[in-house]
């Protein structure tokens, strides 16, 4: 219950600052050097560190999640002959990854998933029950933030989305922005 985890904490701020050096601190020149050893921040080598940027979304800061998704993607899953970093472990790795650049991620034990921000602007996924569109507007460099979320059109009031939504098929458009907005 990530959720919980936040109480632990003296306060939310103090939970936000932590999690932001856990990042920072995974992107100094000592431990970004490789992939390959583990790092006492994050480490992407490794499935352990893997919903540790959504968990941002507990503290109503999403946009955290925002940026160090980008950040992450693209320092430790550049497109490129080693652009996976670590042991995938029968595609953890991969898969993770694979639901950031949707812009999506599944929050583990609950059928919820967690809007993050897309890396394409246009991506559909075909399945049996329903095809799931993924739109990005605005899409660039600079817009690194989403500054709304709509399923089939319904704006969403938090980042997290019942798998119940996506069950029979949906188009997921996310409007990108260079700011923070939710």
């Amino acid at each position: 219950h990530a959720d919980e985890l936040v109480d632990l904490f003296s306060s939310t701020t103090y939970y936000v600052d932590q999690l932001n050096e856990f990042f920072q601190m995974s992107f100094n020149d000592t431990f970004s050097g490789s992939n390959m050893i583990p790092n006492p921040y994050y480490w992407a080598g490794n499935e352990h560190d893997l919903f540790s940027v959504a968990q941002f979304a507990y503290a109503d800061r999403i946009d955290l999640t925002q940026y160090w998704s980008r950040k992450l993607l693209a320092k430790h899953y550049p497109n490129k002959p080693n652009g996976l970093s670590g042991n995938d472990d029968y595609g953890a790795l991969s898969s993770w990854a694979l639901w950031n650049y949707l812009g999506i991620f599944p929050r583990a034990g609950d059928g919820t998933f967690i809007a993050t921000i897309p890396f394409f602007s246009d991506v559909t996924l075909h399945r049996s029950s329903g095809d799931i569109r993924f739109i990005a507007h605005n899409l660039s460099e600079e817009n690194i933030y989403v500054s709304e979320v709509t399923i089939n059109g319904t704006a969403l009031t938090n980042p997290f989305i019942p798998i119940n939504a996506l069950q029979s098929g949906a188009t997921i458009e996310f409007f990108l922005s260079n700011t923070p907005t939710l």
